[in-house]
């Protein structure tokens, strides 16, 4: 079972924390990622707080709508690079040169 990512409509509402993870998932979370890292987004929070057992984020399949539009949700795997772990893999990527913005990048091959 998988649950949809979502981020709250109003920005001044706090989230819930999640953690990075690079390649190896025995290495604690890392507290700086670098845009060049391949890594894993888990929330940190207690699984009996979301109701669900699932905390590490995957990209989702495509929905039944003609443009086949994907998600982030949860039911991802934790490390172990590979094709058939590629969907939970992400790279952190600035928007703008000037701006301290950035977004989420789904990664197609692991480094």
């Amino acid at each position: 079972m998988s649950n949809n990512v979502v981020q709250h409509w109003l920005d001044t509402q706090e989230g819930m924390p999640v953690k990075f993870f690079t390649m190896d998932p025995e290495v604690a979370p890392s507290s700086v990622v670098r845009e060049t890292n391949d890594i894993n987004i888990m929330f940190s929070v207690p699984t009996t707080e979301l109701c669900v057992n699932e905390t590490v984020w995957k990209v989702g399949d495509p929905d039944i709508t003609e443009q086949g539009v994907r998600f982030v949700v949860t039911g991802g795997t934790l490390g172990n690079p590979g094709p058939e772990t590629i969907n939970s893999w992400f790279k952190i990527e600035k928007v703008t040169k000037t701006a301290p913005f950035y977004k989420l990048r789904i990664v197609h091959r692991i480094a």
